[in-house]
């Protein structure tokens, strides 16, 4: 049981690994760069302390994904030095691996989508604020492309700072086919806000912030991260046993 256990996370489980670690990096960075690039960099924000932590962890997913080919190597080959090549690499990986978790826990990249949406909300209609026409942008496009309103729903514009009383829910949030209707949203008044029956077939239903984690979350990359250093540790242990059976003059092959 120990040894099918062994097999499945040095052997199995990291060819999934390497390509969820990529796709999960590739989709999160395309995420912040298509829809939080220009509000960052209005809140001067470095767009690279999100970026190059979820490039590291595509290099490392390509890695991973190679530490496969490379642990077979060196448990069929009687030299040495595919083992402690295979040791190198795998070290390698788990740096870079370690790294970007590291630089992503300090950032707080997993709160980032959150924290962003929050603060530009209060300024969508506020006239006075040098980020209104950013934050406006910024809410019209993530609504529009991922078919949601607000942050976990439509009913917190009723409390976005400096909303009007008639028209509170941008015009972005209209489902497409009527999305040129100037009445979308001034039907939906706010003794009306939880008629959902009323209001699911004027506007998108679901929030922001989960679609948008939906695609291009964070938290879930950071669980496959270290899932993948743990299958890494039990690479380790298994070209240490191979070797170690070699030296004593006996090599388990079953």
């Amino acid at each position: 049981m120990m040894q099918n256990c062994l097999v499945f996370t040095a052997f199995i489980a990291p060819l999934f690994l390497g390509i969820l670690l990529v796709w999960g990096a590739f989709a999160a960075k395309n995420g912040i760069v298509w829809y939080f690039s220009r509000i960052l960099d209005n809140e001067r924000i470095e767009l690279t302390n999100f970026t190059i932590p979820l490039i590291l962890l595509i290099v490392a997913g390509v890695f991973t994904f190679l530490l496969v080919f490379f642990l077979v190597v060196a448990i069929n080959e009687k030299k040495t030095i595919f083992s402690n090549l295979y040791v190198i690499m795998i070290d390698c990986t788990m740096v870079l691996e370690l790294s970007a978790l590291y630089m992503l826990f300090i950032t707080d990249a997993d709160g980032m989508a959150k924290n962003t949406m929050y603060n530009s909300m209060g300024n969508y209609y506020n006239e006075g604020s040098s980020s209104q026409n950013v934050s406006v942008q910024f809410w019209d496009y993530m609504q529009e492309n991922l078919k949601c309103c607000g942050i976990y729903g439509y009913t917190d514009w009723v409390a976005a700072e400096q909303a009007p009383e008639v028209g509170f829910i941008p015009k972005s949030c209209c489902i497409e086919d009527i999305q040129t209707s100037e009445s979308c949203t001034e039907v939906i008044t706010k003794d009306k806000i939880n008629s959902v029956a009323f209001i699911k077939n004027t506007i998108y239903m679901d929030g922001c912030l989960s679609q948008y984690n939906s695609f291009y979350g964070i938290g879930l990359l950071e669980v496959i991260a270290i899932f993948s250093i743990f299958c890494q540790v039990c690479g380790i242990v298994t070209v240490c046993s191979v070797v170690n059976n070699r030296r004593s003059g006996y090599i388990n092959m079953t």
